[in-house]
């Protein structure tokens, strides 16, 4: 079993989906979590450690047998020093989901029932929500959440740190800008500016 240390406590579904792997293959065993102590005082979540402070994460990286889950949507000063201590970010892909012909990066989430076209792109520290569906020829970037159930159209774009809410759509050939977010069960029909929330059927830019 590898050794996996997860940045961010308290996140059930992570576990589920590791169970979900484990019971296919033994592959992950959790070993404890990168976050505040003082946010979680006289707590043990899951009855794990919890480690902080730089010298507590080199100490933990030095070991090339550990594996890291980064398990937060935006990136942070944790991460940056994870990467620059050259870590292992595996992939949690559900044994159920069908991964031919898509191109993936580091760190991603691919939950229980996703289903995903040809030719896809996914970037690094992407989360693939219970559900959604993600068409042939779509490109994510990093860091980018799609909610469950959502629907991806063919050729869409989404660009760095963009949001897709639950239940959303968006068609095929849309940009969906950097930082952008689509409110739950918005149907995007034109491409998104970056930082802009759009919601709706069209969806449309939220008033100020």
């Amino acid at each position: 079993m590898k050794k996996l240390y997860i940045v961010g406590a308290f996140n059930l579904d992570i576990f589920k989906l590791l169970k979900a792997i484990n019971d296919v293959q033994p592959t992950w065993q959790v070993k404890g979590f990168i976050d505040s102590k003082k946010k979680y005082a006289g707590r043990e979540p899951f009855g794990l450690p919890i480690y902080e402070g730089k010298k507590e994460i080199e100490s933990l990286a030095q070991d090339k047998s550990n594996y890291f889950f980064y398990n937060k949507f935006r990136p942070n000063k944790t991460l940056k020093l994870l990467r620059e201590l050259n870590c292992h970010f595996p992939n949690l892909i559900h044994p159920s989901v069908d991964m031919n012909f898509v191109k993936i990066g580091e760190g991603c989430i691919v939950s229980h029932g996703c289903i995903l076209g040809g030719f896809i792109k996914i970037g690094d520290f992407v989360t693939l929500r219970n559900h959604c569906q993600i068409n042939h020829d779509t490109v994510i970037q990093d860091h980018v959440f799609v909610g469950p159930g959502a629907n991806i159209g063919s050729s869409v774009l989404l660009k760095k740190h963009s949001f897709i809410g639950q239940g959303a759509i968006v068609m095929r050939g849309v940009t969906v800008g950097e930082g952008s977010l689509v409110g739950a069960g918005a149907v995007v029909t034109k491409d998104v500016p970056p930082n802009t929330v759009v919601i709706g059927i069209p969806a449309k830019p939220m008033k100020k």
